[in-house]
């Protein structure tokens, strides 16, 4: 997870402080100068190991307009890009609004989403059994189902059989992965495997501050 604070860094013998910022998107309008002012915290999670990326938005709402005009649809869309001032911003992606949470006192607002990759077709329980196979052609066959691209190599595993009893297809496969030290992930129209070994001896591609 992902959650930009200020930090301060040295420069020609003076300190400068580095500016969090983000820009959102609802559905197609740009509402990043109307809702800043009450923005506490905007947090993504890249979540390797899960079936999808998710984002939380937490603001004030000590006037309650987040419980009038400005109360967002559930489903609804956000796509979020975050960093700092001055520097390239990170896309995080669309997300589809899961669940609003308000609370008080204090009066405050967090919507969250889910990646709006791991559609609704995705989420759909099933029940099938595989045998004779292996872990790649089940992948395949799992991404092919949903018209996903098949990304990351898989070693040639065998599986005699394995039964999906009433589970959406990115969570079986999820768990089937994980016996074999694989974690999955849908992402835009890909269906991502990462063999998590060789994941954890690479460096860092970015690094955030986070709290």
């Amino acid at each position: 997870m992902a959650t930009l604070i200020p930090q301060t860094t040295a420069h020609s013998g003076t300190s400068e402080v580095l500016q969090p910022v983000f820009t959102l998107w609802y559905l197609k309008k740009d509402i990043t100068n109307d809702i800043a002012p009450y923005v506490t915290r905007v947090s993504y999670s890249d979540n390797i190991k899960s079936e999808s990326d998710t984002i939380e938005v937490a603001l004030d709402d000590t006037d309650g307009r987040w419980l009038d005009k400005w109360y967002p649809g559930k489903g609804d869309t956000l796509t979020l890009k975050l960093g700092y001032s001055g520097e390239r911003l990170l896309s995080c992606g669309t997300f589809s609004i899961d669940e609003i949470e308000i609370s008080a006192p204090p009066s405050t607002v967090s919507i969250r989403g889910v990646a709006t990759s791991v559609n609704t077709a995705l989420r759909t329980k099933s029940s099938r059994g595989f045998e004779n196979t292996t872990l790649a052609a089940i992948a395949g066959r799992i991404a092919k189902k949903h018209s996903l691209k098949l990304v990351g190599g898989i070693e040639s595993i065998k599986v005699d059989r394995v039964t999906q009893y009433a589970k959406i297809d990115v969570g079986f496969l999820k768990r089937l992965a994980s016996e074999y030290g694989y974690a999955v992930k849908v992402l835009s129209d890909q269906l991502i495997f990462s063999h998590l070994g060789t994941l954890r001896q690479l460096d860092p591609v970015k690094q955030l501050s986070a709290r």
